[in-house]
């Protein structure tokens, strides 16, 4: 039948109620197969030869001679045709290299760097000639484009004389310094958002009932606002969770101008639109079973007072857990939402988690020492705890890096008279292989400052991993203030230092402050 005549009859029925209950004729049928062979052949011919343009970059994120590029950035490439991600991943190059993650969808490819591009470098990108699309096509030039990354800068609360009280903030070169704050504010502590954008701070007033407030500030608009808090409390160690929805601080009440030692964490939800902070309460006790009794509360209480003056607490790297003290006195790993609670163990204060967050920095001692020396100690997720550090040493303020897993500096010291313990600092690597272990992995202690005539405390790692900033006190300066062996914080304020984490580049930056807190 005739093709037409098909169609003819086809719609006659449909127009007069006659049933369609009949199949297309068989040469119909071969007459469709043979068009659709037709349109595939040529379809094929049209994409063998007929587009024979190379492979193109439509938009790169980056451009030449970019700078101040943030260091968590993620590099995209759009192309003109689908590509082949994994001759364009073999063909992408960085230089210096970065560690990093790659994916692709049709035209699209991106690299997002694990933890980040190092501050205040310059960077070479290259896509090679050589990286194909989907049909082998390869690019008509190779792609290259250089670019700089954004400069690092530390905070600090400045203790120099018509500057204290004041969050300043300046690079580790010593040569740009600016303000964060007001002159009128009198700030004792602050943290910096991980994103870099706000700053928390508390500052001290005349008000009996409100001895402390405490603000948020948008770095980028300059507008603050009050965090309420449940009542009178002397504030202390604020700082930002990973994802900067929290805030977390320490408060002790504060009673007819008295500060208690009821230290405990507080949390304001910053996400939501009244910001206040609320006690964060344990709802349900540690098994005693899972904490151990070498110290009692009592005692460890004391010896906070008296040794430290402070407590402490962490984010885990998630943001999903803190490890702080619980009802036992121990410190626990703890949600928010305390739907998970696990003891740790009965040490004197934590330091933080590393990169990978299975491990965790805390420090002890032996309240048989008369000397009280401080101990690192490294809990990890399995459970057990191993010692770091020189017994013979008071050892203080761990810090796990940023980036590296394995890495920690850490303050240890010696005593040198009554009054007075001069620390160095020391940085491990916990995967060293320690030559008196006897093949077992141990950590080896590298000194990255001496001690002759000063003491370098409080070291904070950049977000990059390569600088490490600290405090130095002179010890002339550390005997006239310290007025008991058990007095570290006797002494507020040293002057500014940085040290590169290979030992290099040991330097001041000419300020004198505390709470040192690099900016993202």
């Amino acid at each position: 039948m005739n093709p037409d005549k098909f169609f003819t009859l086809l719609a006659l029925s449909a127009f007069i109620g006659v049933p369609r209950r009949f199949s297309p004729p068989e040469n119909f049928n071969r007459f469709i197969a043979a068009v659709i062979g037709v349109l595939s052949l040529l379809i094929l011919l049209l994409i063998a030869s007929g587009d024979r343009t190379h492979l193109e970059i439509l938009e790169a994120s980056v451009q030449e001679g970019e700078q101040e590029v943030p260091t968590q950035t993620q590099i995209t490439f759009l192309f003109n045709r689908p590509i082949d991600a994994k001759s364009i991943e073999s063909h992408f190059i960085l230089n210096p290299p970065v560690e990093g993650y790659y994916s692709a969808v049709g035209r699209r490819f991106a690299f997002t760097p694990k933890y980040g591009f190092i501050y205040e470098t310059l960077y070479t990108l290259t896509l090679q000639k050589e990286a194909k699309d989907l049909l082998g096509r390869e690019m008509s030039a190779g792609f290259e484009t250089r670019f700089s990354t954004k400069k690092r800068y530390l905070a600090y609360l400045s203790s120099q004389e018509g500057e204290k009280g004041r969050v300043y903030r300046i690079h580790p070169g010593g040569q740009e310094k600016w303000p964060m704050t007001e002159p009128e504010e009198v700030v004792k502590v602050f943290a910096v958002s991980p994103d870099g954008k706000n700053l928390a701070y508390a500052i001290s007033t005349s008000d009996p009932l409100r001895p402390d407030k405490l603000y948020l500030k948008n770095l980028e608009t300059g507008k603050k606002n009050e965090i309420s808090l449940p009542g009178p409390l002397d504030l202390s160690a604020p700082q930002f969770s990973p994802d900067g929805n929290l805030l977390g601080f320490i408060g002790a009440t504060v009673e007819d101008g008295t500060i208690r030692s009821d230290w405990a964490v507080y949390l304001a939800n910053l996400g939501e639109p009244s910001l206040r902070a609320v006690k964060f309460d344990f709802s349900q006790q540690v098994d005693q079973s899972t904490s151990s009794a070498l110290l009692s509360e009592t005692l460890k209480r004391a010896i906070l007072s008296v040794h430290l003056k402070r407590e402490t607490f962490t984010f885990s790297p998630d943001g999903g857990a803190l490890v702080l003290r619980d009802k036992n006195g121990d410190f626990s790993l703890v949600t928010p939402t305390q739907d998970s609670l696990t003891g740790l163990g009965p040490y004197l204060e934590v330091g933080n988690f590393n990169a990978t967050g299975d491990k965790i920095a805390f420090v002890d001692l032996n309240p048989a020492d008369p000397e009280l020396k401080g101990k690192i100690l490294i809990h990890s997720a399995t459970g057990a705890a191993q010692e770091i550090s020189d017994p013979s040493l008071d050892n203080m303020d761990p810090r796990f890096a940023h980036r590296s897993p394995t890495k920690m500096v850490y303050a240890a010291g010696i005593k040198v008279s009554d009054t007075v313990r001069l620390y160095h600092l020391e940085l491990v690597d916990l995967m060293d292989k320690n030559p008196q272990s006897q093949g077992e992995i141990g950590p080896t202690p590298t000194a990255l400052t001496k001690s002759s005539d000063h003491s370098d405390e409080h070291p904070v790692w950049s977000p990059d991993d390569q600088w490490i900033a600290f405090e130095r006190f002179s010890q002339e300066e550390l005997e006239r203030v310290s007025t008991s062996p058990l007095s570290k914080e006797a002494h507020r304020g040293g002057e500014i230092w940085v040290i590169k984490a290979d030992g290099s580049q040991l330097h001041s930056l000419g300020a004198r402050g505390t709470n040192l807190v690099w900016i993202p």
